[in-house]
């Protein structure tokens, strides 16, 4: 079955059950990243288009460059002449290519996804992508909590779940029906017409936003004297 991520910390916790933990029913070789970022940029080119696929590489690249100052200690300046060591480059490519030959094996897909904008447009994205696909397809949402050692606390996607928390919850692995992936479908068909710079979700469901859209709840969290 293919493991279909839309992070690495995700796709590292699978990475760690399929190895170290040998989990059963989680493949190694059958776990595909795919850090695509449909929540951010316009949608004029589809997700395995060059641009999209080119998009994380080159924002996260973007981030390191704004981040270099005069502090900026001499091992990161070395690195950054070397950007390809520093970002992986073209892994979604990589991802993209391994995902389109597994599933012209007819492999079965397991997504894992939380309500997170990024990991949820991603989602709704995919549903669209494997819509003339004939895999079945099965769906991990992640649970909102987790519980360990007798406590509980908000989990905050399949990132933050220890690698022993996901076996136990394999059972709720479900498939995904065909009158759900057609809502997934026709929303994100909607979002794509809209096009919008931002995607963000509100009620459990990805909507189009302006590009100042975060600047109100940034704003409020600055303070007033200088720091």
């Amino acid at each position: 079955m293919i493991e279909l991520t839309f992070n690495g910390s995700t796709s590292g916790t699978l990475y760690h059950n399929a190895g170290e933990l040998d989990t059963p029913g989680i493949n190694w070789d059958e776990i595909i990243t795919l850090d695509l970022m449909m929540d951010l940029g316009h949608l004029d080119s589809g997700i395995d288009s060059d641009e999209r696929l080119a998009y994380a590489d080159n924002l996260y690249l973007t981030g390191y460059l704004d981040c270099i100052s005069e502090d900026t200690p001499e091992d990161v300046l070395e690195a950054i002449q070397e950007p390809d060591d520093f970002v992986p480059s073209g892994e979604n490519r990589k991802e993209m290519k391994k995902f389109k030959k597994l599933l012209s094996k007819e492999k079965d897909i397991r997504i894992w996804y939380d309500t997170a904008p990024g990991t949820l447009c991603c989602f709704y994205a995919m549903c669209a992508f494997l819509r003339d696909y004939k895999n079945k397809v099965f769906v991990m949402e992640a649970p909102r909590y987790i519980e360990s050692d007798g406590d509980s606390w908000v989990a905050q996607g399949w990132g933050t779940f220890n690698g022993e928390d996901v076996a136990p919850l394999l059972h709720l692995t479900r498939e995904l029906s065909s009158a759900e992936k057609a809502v997934y479908v026709k929303r994100w068909d909607q979002l794509v017409k809209e096009n919008a710079p931002l995607r963000t979700v509100i009620g459990g469901v990805p909507i189009s936003v302006s590009e100042d859209f975060y600047d109100r709840f940034i704003y409020e969290f600055i303070p007033d004297d200088p720091f």
